[in-house]
């Protein structure tokens, strides 16, 4: 693999989707290139960045069925800004 190939497979090895075969191919190239060792650790830092403040502001439970409800029956969510 070349490094334009690997870019796309980086965030399959944050979120552990990769096989055996693409985890060990893709940690033999990080060892080894600096560009895209460095591209990976950003992009594992955004992502840690993005889960931690999705788990501060998760939506509850009650919210969530309501808002399937109103979809489901095929109304409107009112606009509580307006």
């Amino acid at each position: 693999m070349t490094c334009v190939e690997y870019p796309p497979l980086l965030s399959k090895l944050i979120d552990g989707e990769l096989s055996v075969t693409e985890h060990s191919d893709i940690e033999n190239h990080l060892s080894c290139c600096e560009d895209c060792r460095l591209h990976y650790r950003h992009l594992r830092h955004q992502t840690m960045l993005l889960r931690g403040f999705l788990r501060r502001h998760a939506l509850d439970e009650g919210f969530v069925r309501r808002v399937r409800s109103v979809i489901q029956s095929g109304g409107a969510i009112a606009n509580p800004a307006a």
